[in-house]
């Protein structure tokens, strides 16, 4: 009998868990299923080693809820949506697995950057490997209809340290959505053509501009003043 299972709100479904010990091979070989819907998000199977702690998984993806990422990111994105697809393979030592993705892709993607307040939507691949995750020149679009490009991704070392490395390219595309709640030293709503860059650990991000506003843009520098 499978477990109902909900992260961050997000409705995942049913997942069972099952394994088995082979005898021949000396491992065990387990397999995760989640079921939503009638669709299976995630299948995953693994055979594990103890001798030598050897892992051998292979983890399908099918419209998978990335809302689940919220708790993780929640620094960078204040809102995350859509779905990603693919195979992702695992091998190796379980204190270093090689990871290698084929087919993976984001699909119908709604990120909210939380330092500029712009939603944009994206469609496109994305790779995962031991070393991190990797966007491939991932189309965005505003709500305007603009576009810009999403590039870089999160470096991790075997899923610890993680940074980011993001890069956004712009073609006047809604940069900056943000009121004097915000910020109070500089805000407005600004088209922009040029770079986005975020760098930096998910707990001292750096925010990093390069661009040219184009039309339709409202900035605001309050001036300070004295008695």
């Amino acid at each position: 009998e499978g477990r109902q299972i909900s992260i961050d709100n997000v409705d995942l479904g049913t997942l069972l868990l099952g394994s088995i010990w082979d005898e021949q091979a000396e491992s065990l070989r387990i397999k995760v299923d989640n079921i939503l819907k009638e669709k299976h998000p995630l299948l995953a199977k693994a055979s594990y080693h103890p001798a030598d702690k050897q892992v051998d998984a292979s983890v399908l993806v099918d419209s998978l809820q990335l809302g689940i990422l919220r708790p993780i990111l929640s620094s960078l994105f204040s809102e995350i949506d859509g779905t990603a697809s693919g195979r992702i393979q695992a091998k190796g030592p379980v204190s270093a697995l090689t990871l290698s993705s084929q087919g993976t892709r984001f699909n119908d993607l709604h990120l909210k950057l939380d330092y500029t307040q712009v939603d944009y939507q994206a469609d496109g691949p994305f790779s995962v490997s031991e070393k991190g995750l990797e966007f491939n020149d991932i189309l965005l679009s505003d709500k305007y209809g603009h576009h810009a490009t999403l590039s870089g991704g999160i470096p991790y070392d075997h899923f610890k340290d993680l940074r980011t490395n993001i890069r956004i390219d712009l073609q006047d595309i809604l940069a900056l959505n943000t009121t004097s709640k915000h910020n109070e030293t500089f805000y407005g709503r600004a088209f922009a053509n040029g770079t986005l860059r975020v760098t930096g650990p998910l707990e001292r991000i750096r925010l990093n501009m390069n661009l040219t506003p184009t039309g339709n843009s409202s900035i605001h520098i309050p001036l300070g003043s004295s008695a």
